[in-house]
């Protein structure tokens, strides 16, 4: 791709706006691929692929029809691997190629394969519960389940798992790996946390009592190698140290149980849902410069009308995007401000000066772009009510066309004289004006007093002139006319000429 293409592409890309978008899907979980074009809902019926750049276009169906629903869907994080996927299917986990129309370079096997389901991973004897692709390591993919045991995979081998953590005694419900530490995972279990080495995977490095009911999620830090975060049905988010797991290092209390709580993959901060109760996404602020982890809350994301089901990140640079889906079939799409970015630590003073668009082009980009034939509307022109009036317009920030006033008015005086002798003829007939006999003096006309102007589309703007209309809208003998009104060809030739010089499309 060109560098031209590459800065238009950037600057008309959904990731710089605030979107929601209706699908028909009873999907309950959500994914981002890693280059954070494509997002993956899951359902019994397969997986739905959505243009998220194109997010109004149907989505791609990646058949599988089950009778068990789909907790968890996963894209891996690596890019060399953006099109492989992980979902749940009762005691299984389904490997998924959404890029089927080429293989994943470099490997043999079913990374090969051109079908869009390359395998099934069958170990766990109960439901799997949770899925975690390694943040370091883009073949391997680690399950839990509620067999209590965690199984890893390399995914270029499915028959069997390569290693197995087993906590013996409780549920595995959630499995999540270190960001920055490539041999240590986590596993929750009812209330409890356990922390596991993959160097010795015997038993388990750390556990923490963490809270009094089931553990909904848990997260690692992107900035500190041995803190995480747990959220629970007792209404709470806990900050722990893995090294002192007896200490709790901060504690925020919630009105309602908590469904999610996730490190910003910027500055410091951290996302929350709740279980029930409200639909509200929260954009906390963390502080970390006292004992004690302290939260505070930056931003409400309110616009969801039923529960919040799941939400992800996508992210260009230093522009990011969350997304989320709701029960309600509803994927909403939120930007980041300057000022969220900011209240969660991340400068961005100097990298957002050039890398984020002008408001005019995050606008644009928000809808689609509408061409139009000039010469449907010889028969299909819908007249409209015009004021007594023309608009003056003035300028602004988006570069909305600008007529000049005193021009307007002395061509405006011109017109009304002369509409005022036609009036004054009781001829009955009427006859078509001849396209070519005036154009000339109408182009000269910058705005006719008798006009008007209407956004037809995202970035269009017709001007007509009425009596022009009215006149090609006068039924013949042989039907309804199909000669171009002279006042319309004129004012279109003058608002071309204004489009191209205001860059208006």
């Amino acid at each position: 791709m060109l560098l031209g293409d590459s800065a238009q592409a950037w600057n008309e890309s959904t990731i710089h706006n605030d979107l929601s978008v209706k699908i028909e899907v009873n999907a309950s979980t959500l994914s981002v691929d890693a280059t954070g074009t494509l997002g993956v809902l899951a359902a019994r019926k397969g997986l739905y692929v959505i243009d998220l750049e194109s997010p109004y276009q149907p989505s791609r169906t990646l058949h599988h029809q089950t009778k068990w629903d789909v907790t968890v869907v996963k894209c891996n994080p690596h890019v060399p691997y953006k099109g492989v996927v992980a979902s749940t299917s009762n005691h299984n986990t389904l490997l998924w190629n959404i890029d089927h129309s080429s293989s994943v370079n470099g490997f043999p096997g079913i990374l090969a394969s051109h079908q869009p389901q390359m395998a099934t991973l069958r170990a766990h004897t109960r439901p799997v519960s949770d899925v975690a692709w390694s943040p370091s390591e883009p073949t391997i993919l680690a399950t839990c389940s509620a067999d209590t045991k965690t199984h890893l995979w390399d995914i270029r081998t499915p028959q069997k798992p390569v290693q197995t953590l087993c906590a013996f005694t409780t549920s595995a419900t959630q499995v999540e790996w270190n960001k920055l530490d490539p041999t240590t995972l986590a596993t929750a279990h009812d209330g409890e946390v356990r922390v596991w080495d993959t160097r010795s995977c015997d038993k388990p490095t750390a556990i923490i009592t963490a809270h009094m009911q089931k553990i909904y999620g848990l997260d690692w830090s992107p900035n500190n190698m041995h803190e995480l975060v747990t959220c629970s049905e007792d209404k709470q988010i806990k900050f722990w140290d893995v090294t002192q797991p007896r200490v709790c290092q901060g504690c925020l209390v919630t009105g309602a149980p908590v469904w999610r709580a996730r490190y910003t993959p910027f500055g410091d901060g951290l996302v929350t849902t709740s279980h029930r109760q409200d639909n509200i996404i929260r954009l906390w602020s963390l502080n970390h410069e006292s004992n004690q982890i302290e939260p505070k809350l930056v931003h409400d994301f309110v616009g969801h009308r039923d529960l919040v089901k799941g939400f992800v990140w996508r992210s260009h640079e230093h522009t990011f995007q969350l997304i989320s889906w709701s029960k309600n079939q509803e994927l909403r799409m939120w930007r980041m401000d300057r000022a969220h970015l900011e209240a969660c630590g991340l400068t961005t003073s100097k990298t957002l000066m050039t890398t984020e668009p002008e408001v005019r082009s995050r606008s644009e980009a928000s809808h689609p772009v509408f061409k139009f034939d000039l010469a449907s509307l010889k028969s299909d022109f819908v007249i409209n009510t015009l004021p007594d009036i023309s608009v003056s317009f003035q300028w602004n920030p988006q570069n909305i066309l600008s007529l000049v006033d005193d021009e307007i008015e002395e061509e405006s005086a011109n017109v009304l004289d002369n509409t005022k002798e036609k009036e004054a003829d009781t001829t009955t007939t009427t006859k078509t004006p001849d396209v070519g006999q005036d154009l000339k003096a109408e182009n000269a006309i910058p705005y006719p007093f008798y006009g008007g102007a209407r956004f037809s589309g995202p970035n269009v703007l017709v001007m007509f002139n009425s009596k022009g209309v009215n006149a090609a809208d006068k039924m013949t003998s042989n039907g309804k006319s199909t000669q171009l009104p002279r006042s319309y060809v004129g004012t279109v030739k003058f608002s071309d000429g204004i489009v191209g010089l205001n860059g208006i499309a």
